[in-house]
């Protein structure tokens, strides 16, 4: 089953503070962080002092997000709705969907028309009319979530004779 894990590192002689899908679990292995000095770099699923073959990683990867610094709790929680949400995965992470509809209709409808604004920019190279941005958010209040929608309108636009003629 995929998950989204976190390592965060506080430095040498502190814990490895770690979390699955956006809940702390324990640690406990004794000891703490040592010194880095290893080889440059780091490894994804083995480690440099086990020898090659003796533990590995059987699995996917689908995304790796390293940081050269300690995230904050918000930085980490937007990180964990981004994969959430992009692989559609089960965590106590907020799916950026979930994000959206805490807000009020207004304002989730200035934000819908903002974007597609923008994406009918991006893909036409031209402003959107407002019959456009009027016909997409009338089909985005038709169908049963406003990701259906938002995909349906992207499609619409992405297969349109205008945007293969300009691209």
């Amino acid at each position: 089953e995929p998950f989204i894990t976190s390592f965060v590192s506080k430095g040498a002689g502190q814990k490895l503070l770690v979390s699955v899908n956006g809940r702390e679990q324990p640690v406990q292995q004794p000891g703490a962080v040592g010194p880095d000095a290893g080889a440059a770099g780091f490894t994804i699923g083995s480690r440099e002092d086990i020898p090659p073959g003796a533990q590995n990683w059987s699995g996917e990867l689908a995304e790796v997000l390293v940081y050269d610094r300690e995230l904050s709790a918000e930085e980490l929680a937007e990180a964990g709705s981004y994969l959430a949400t992009k692989y559609a995965l089960q965590t106590a992470y907020r799916t950026r969907e979930a994000a959206a509809m805490s807000l009020d209709a207004a304002d989730q409808q200035a934000a819908d028309r903002a974007f597609l604004a923008d994406f009918f920019f991006a893909a036409f190279s031209r402003p959107a009319t407002a019959e456009e941005l009027d016909m997409a958010l009338r089909h985005m209040a038709q169908v049963d979530s406003r990701r259906d929608g938002l995909e349906d309108v992207c499609w619409a636009v992405l297969n349109s004779k205008e945007f293969l003629f300009q691209h």
